[in-house]
């Protein structure tokens, strides 16, 4: 910070060796500080880069996967597309049935 250095010089001329040493603790402390947040920003953007690089990677459907149907969910304020295997399909809308819900 701006206002270490003129404290620093007053520290010297007084001749205040404590206060000195608080100041150096204190930058040294800031350049760790500083370093540190350097190294976390650094981890989020290589796992942003990490879970975008899986996302975007092509997925292979493999033969034991069931066919799915999409089954869109609309509700007041929003709605959500719910992957089901068809064979579940009747299932899930009798169970948003019986919890009183409705389907679009």
């Amino acid at each position: 910070m701006s206002c270490k250095k003129p404290q620093q010089a007053e520290a010297i001329a007084k001749g205040d060796q404590e206060a000195i040493r608080n100041i150096k603790a204190l930058r040294i402390s800031e350049q760790i500080y500083n370093e540190r947040r350097r190294q976390a920003n650094a981890e989020k953007i290589q796992a942003l880069k990490d879970s975008q690089g899986s996302t975007n990677a092509p997925t292979q459907p493999t033969a034991a996967q069931s066919p799915q149907r999409i089954i869109r969910l609309e509700y007041p304020g929003g709605a959500i597309n719910v992957g089901i295997d068809s064979k579940d399909e009747t299932k899930l809308l009798n169970a948003l049935k019986n919890a009183g819900m409705r389907t679009v």
